[in-house]
């Protein structure tokens, strides 16, 4: 049987999984850099120095990275979209909670460790995924889908710094919560573990 000729193909379902990838490092980096642009309100609404309130930032990126290193292999365990699924609740429910708390304790907590777990089995999801999709076009897959660490950053922060003096730190954090959602949302209806668990053929080489 001969293959379909190009214009017939259907789009390798590849880039796809690069597009959920490029939402989930948009959203883990949107998020985590914009801790700046909360900090003095934090400070003036608990009191106390700018040390004690950065910690929720030093303990969600530790959560990020370190958790990172030994989630892979739950990841493949239980696949991709239902550990995405997963880190997008935790990422959901931490921020809306971080958007009541009434101490700091209860801060670091919730913005801290909830959502840097959350954030973490995103960030795993969002770089581990993509290189099992291609081969010959795997830098360009991986260019794009990590786009979304800069542009996270250039659209979230400067976003959230403008809504702080509109709503408060407490409703952005709210606002942030319902973007990523929606975000991790889609990610996650978009993405799969690789191509034969999806039932795709891997293309041939030169649509790759």
């Amino acid at each position: 049987m001969f293959p379909s000729p190009p214009s017939l193909r259907r789009p390798y379902y590849g880039w796809a999984v690069v597009a959920a990838s490029f939402l989930g490092t948009f959203v883990v980096f949107g998020l985590s850099y914009s801790f700046g642009v909360f900090l003095e309100r934090i400070v003036d609404d608990f009191g106390g120095a700018r040390g004690p309130s950065s910690l929720a930032f030093g303990v969600q990126t530790v959560a990020i990275y370190v958790g990172a290193s030994g989630l892979g292999v739950l990841i493949d365990r239980y696949g991709t979209r239902r550990a995405l699924a997963v880190g997008a609740l935790l990422t959901v429910g931490g921020l809306a909670a971080a958007s009541r708390a009434e101490n700091l304790l209860t801060l670091i907590l919730t913005y801290g460790v909830i959502t840097g777990v959350g954030l973490s089995i995103v960030y795993v999801v969002a770089y581990g995924t993509v290189t099992r999709w291609f081969d010959r076009r795997l830098g360009l897959a991986g260019g794009l889908s990590s786009a979304g660490l800069g542009i996270g950053m250039f659209v979230v922060v400067p976003s959230a710094a403008s809504l702080i003096a509109e709503l408060g730190w407490r409703d952005v954090l709210l606002v942030l919560a319902a973007v990523a959602g929606g975000l991790l949302l889609l990610a996650t209806l978009l993405v799969r573990d690789d191509p034969g668990s999806a039932g795709v053929d891997p293309p041939p080489e030169e649509f790759v």
